[in-house]
């Protein structure tokens, strides 16, 4: 996207939130971009504290292939990892222990599973057409060293 892109949208139900942010209608862009850079740098942040093995997480996205996450909905990643492991035993494809993993997945704090939603998110993005490596670079996941 070029950096001289202009984005508008309707701010919906965030309209309280940016104007508890700002004084005018004339800030509101302004308090809605500075706020999403803040939003981007913790979701970069967030992510960095949560290394995966590259088993783990092409868990993740192919339990997340197709799931579409709403701002309510990201703290329930732990249990579509679940349900995908107990009824689609995507733990044995990807040689990952199941039950550990929830538990870590579960474990999490709010803003690392919001991270990893949008990790796998930007995953997809280029997944289809570019493969794991590429999806995993282009998310920014941290890839930890196999356990010996």
């Amino acid at each position: 996207m070029d950096r001289a892109t202009l984005v508008n949208f309707r701010v919906g139900d965030l309209a309280d939130d940016l104007a508890a942010r700002g004084e005018t209608e004339t800030w509101s862009g302004r308090v809605a971009k500075r706020d999403l850079e803040r939003y981007y740098r913790l979701l970069r942040d967030e992510l960095a504290t949560v290394p995966l093995r590259a088993n783990e997480i092409g868990l993740l996205l192919d339990a997340c292939n197709g799931t579409l996450f709403e701002p309510h909905t990201y703290r329930l990643l732990w249990a579509q990892i679940d349900d995908a492991i107990r009824f689609d035993r995507l733990d044995a494809k990807w040689a990952v222990d199941g039950q550990a993993f929830v538990e870590r997945l579960r474990a999490l704090s709010p803003g690392q599973t919001l991270a990893l939603v949008d990790a796998i998110e930007r995953a997809w993005n280029v997944l289809p057409t570019q493969g794991l490596d590429a999806a995993i670079a282009t998310a920014g996941f941290v890839v930890a060293l196999e356990e010996a």
